[in-house]
C-alpha cells in the first residue's frame, strides 16, 4: 500500500523538530551537533506533537483521524453535555463529527490560502483578485454567491 502524502509529511515534522533544536543549540549555547543540548532536552521532555499535515484535497494524516476519535472517547463521558439523550454511542458520534467536520473546514481554508499565496508569487497580483468577487469574509470562497451563506441559490425558473 502507498503511503499517502500527510503521512509521509506528519511523520517528518519530530525530526525537524529535533533539527532546529540541535541548530538553536549550536548557534545560541555552543553545544556540539553530536550532542544533546539544554533546547533539545528540553524539546524532549514536552509531550509528543500531533503534526497536522493537510494534503492537496484536505487529506490529514491518520494519526489526526485517531486523535478525533479519541475526542470522541473522552467527551461521551458525559453525554448530557452535548445533548446526546442517547448515550455514550450518540455523544461519541456528535464530539467526534463536529471536531471533524471544524478541522476540516479550518485545513480546506489553509489549502486555498497555500494556493492564493502560490498564485500571488507567480502572477505577482494580490490573492484577493484571483479569489474572485465572491470570496466570504473569512478567507474562504463560498460555493455559490456571498449572499447565499452556503445555500444553494435559487433558480430562476422563468
Amino acid at each position: 500500500m502507498r503511503e499517502r502524502a500527510p503521512d509521509i509529511r506528519a511523520a517528518s515534522v519530530a525530526a525537524e523538530y529535533e533539527a532546529l533544536a540541535h541548530k538553536a543549540d549550536f548557534k545560541y549555547n555552543g553545544v556540539l551537533q553530536n550532542q544533546n543540548g539544554l533546547i533539545l532536552t528540553l524539546l524532549r521532555s514536552l509531550p509528543t506533537v500531533t503534526a497536522l499535515a493537510v494534503g492537496a484535497l484536505g487529506e490529514w494524516p491518520r494519526e489526526v483521524g485517531r486523535f478525533i476519535t479519541d475526542i470522541g472517547e473522552k467527551g461521551s463521558a458525559n453525554p448530557e453535555r452535548f445533548g446526546c439523550c442517547h448515550g455514550m454511542g450518540q455523544a461519541r458520534g456528535v464530539i467526534s463529527s463536529h471536531a471533524s467536520k471544524c478541522l476540516g473546514r479550518v485545513a480546506l481554508r489553509g489549502v486555498a490560502r497555500v494556493r492564493h499565496a502560490a498564485l500571488k508569487a507567480v502572477t505577482g497580483t494580490p490573492a484577493r483578485a484571483h479569489a474572485g468577487a465572491n470570496a466570504d469574509t473569512h478567507g474562504a470562497g463560498n460555493a455559490w454567491d456571498a449572499g447565499t451563506r452556503g445555500r444553494a441559490p435559487t433558480p430562476n425558473w422563468t
